[in-house]
Order: structure tokens, then sequence, then C-alpha cells
């Protein structure tokens, strides 16, 4: 991506992130986008690839960072897999759990309508 200097700004600042940031990778470097108010940080040994965007320095860009390098891709992997099988079971408990309040429900509405 061919970077306009009028639009990104490289962006250093108080707290150092910027040093971290190259310290993580070497090609990263921190860039301020004037039209839309966000930051990127963007990898200059691929091109200015987009690596991360963010509003604010709150969020945890750091660990962010860290995550998506791709020396941690198998434990990255095996994390999504593992998140993904909770989730999974997580669906069928509740799925089992509506479908048993269901049936108690409809079980209460006939012996109720036979009563009537």
């Amino acid at each position: 991506m061919k970077l306009n200097r009028n639009v990104y700004k490289e962006y250093k600042d108080m707290f150092n992130i910027y040093q971290i940031i190259t310290k993580i990778n070497k090609g990263y470097r921190l860039y301020f986008n004037l039209n839309n108010k966000k930051f990127y940080i963007l990898n200059t040994t691929r091109n200015n690839e987009i690596c991360l965007m963010f509003d604010n320095f709150s969020k945890n860009i750091l660990t962010d960072l860290q995550f998506s390098k791709i020396e941690n891709l198998n434990q990255n992997l095996k994390f999504i897999d593992e998140f993904n099988e909770k989730l999974y079971e997580k669906n069928i408990k509740n799925l089992k759990q509506i479908s048993t309040d269901r049936i108690i429900e409809t079980h209460h509405n006939i012996i109720r309508s036979k009563i009537i």
C-alpha cells in the first residue's frame, strides 16, 4: 500500500508505545490517520500492511500485537479451537435447557387445559 504522507503521520507517543511496538517487530510503525482520527500499526517490511487499527491507547494493543505474531500461530489456533469447543458446549447446554423448559411448559399447559 502506498502511504499518503498527507493523511498518515508517524506518531511517537509520550507513553513510549512506539518503541515497544518496534521491539515486537522491527518493521512495525505507529501512524495516525488525520482523516478518520484513528491509529494504525503498519508493517513497513510488508508494503505497509495494516496490522492493527484502534481509536485510542486504552485498548491493550501490545497484547493484541503479541497475539497476532506469526510465531504464535500454533498457540493461537489452539486457543481458538478451545474457545470454539467451549462455545459449542455452552450452546448445546443452553439448547437442552430451553428444550426442557418448553417441554415442561407444554406439559403444564396440557394439564391445565384438561382441568378447565
